[in-house]
């Protein structure tokens, strides 16, 4: 009971300075993608991929496929603040198996 009192208590001060996600649009996919980025190979008209870090710490690169003749694919939408959302959810098979969406520049984690 105490955990969650604390948990509730400083949660706004973290999200207070927690940053969200941006985009950045690349000709190439990435070999070390930063923390917080999710990178789209393409354009904003037509995005192929998005690669982005683990969130979870793992130190993976996730790829997500985005064009239409693929499946799975995901949906992105991107705000006039260049914040990014995916859809579906992100549910790593291998490795750390997190399970997240990425959600208005935020991780959304599932609880499964």
């Amino acid at each position: 009971m105490l955990k969650r009192f604390v948990t509730w208590l400083i949660k706004p001060i973290i999200d207070y300075f927690d940053q969200p996600y941006s985009v950045k649009f690349i000709e190439d996919p990435v070999d070390k993608p930063a923390k917080k980025v999710l990178y789209v190979v393409g354009n904003i008209d037509e995005p192929w991929q998005a690669e982005m870090l683990c969130p979870c710490g793992c130190t993976e690169k996730i790829v997500l496929p985005l064009n239409n003749e693929t499946s799975p694919r995901w949906t992105l939408k991107v705000n006039r603040s260049y914040i990014p959302s995916l859809h579906p959810s992100i549910w790593r098979s291998k490795g750390c198996k997190s399970h997240f969406f990425l959600r208005d520049g935020y991780i959304q984690w599932c609880k499964d």
